[in-house]
């Protein structure tokens, strides 16, 4: 059963006026009101909160006691472990993108030291590349010998620009992995990612 809670962040946040949210694991990415997977059952505004030389206060309606800011009321997790993702957000860059945000993994209710629950993993990417194009430019008339000793004439022409499928070179991929182990024992697990091989399409 889901019970109502206080969280902080694991990482210290800079000073400054932030908004939190709670989520179900892997919808992180959009954390503003209205986004699907949100759990927080009110404004991003009531959420919010101000960090100012290591001091937290409310902005909103959520109660700080004792430098722990009070993240219920919220929707009960879809995840079957019962995890839950809570995320810091700078309130002056709202809407934000979750690769914006602070991101952390609780678990609320009874704990049962008989039940383990896999680790949740949290991904984000950014990638780029460079596409280079070998372009072709045609011109064709629609007569090739024009003959008179007067006159005008009026000749056609077509043109046509075309280029290949491209080369791709230049391909980075930057992001962060991180796992949080819903358990009060620790876990030994090994967390590999691999970069799709497929190539971006042609515009």
């Amino acid at each position: 059963m889901r019970t109502s809670g206080s969280a902080t962040c694991r990482r210290a946040s800079p000073d400054g006026d932030y908004f939190f949210a709670v989520s179900v694991p892997g919808a992180q990415s959009d954390p503003n009101d209205g986004a699907a997977g949100l759990l927080s059952t009110d404004s991003h505004a009531d959420r919010s909160f101000r960090v100012a030389g290591g001091t937290v206060t409310a902005l909103g309606t959520h109660l700080v006691e004792n430098q722990r800011l009070q993240v219920f009321p919220f929707d009960e997790t879809t995840n079957g472990g019962g995890v839950y993702i809570a995320s810091v957000c700078s309130l002056a860059d709202y809407p934000v993108s979750g690769s914006d945000c602070t991101h952390d993994a609780f678990k609320v209710g009874p704990d049962d030291p008989a039940v383990a629950f896999p680790p949740t993993v949290l991904k984000d990417a950014a990638g780029d590349y460079t596409r280079t194009f070998a372009w072709s430019v045609d011109k064709a008339a629609d007569q090739t010998t024009v003959q008179g000793t007067g006159g005008s004439a009026t000749v056609n022409y077509t043109v046509s620009v075309g280029h290949d499928a491209g080369t791709v070179s230049g391909v980075v991929v930057g992001g962060t992995i991180t796992a949080f182990n819903p358990n009060a024992d620790p876990v030994v697990a090994d967390v590999t990612d691999q970069a799709s091989p497929t190539a971006p399409s042609a515009p």
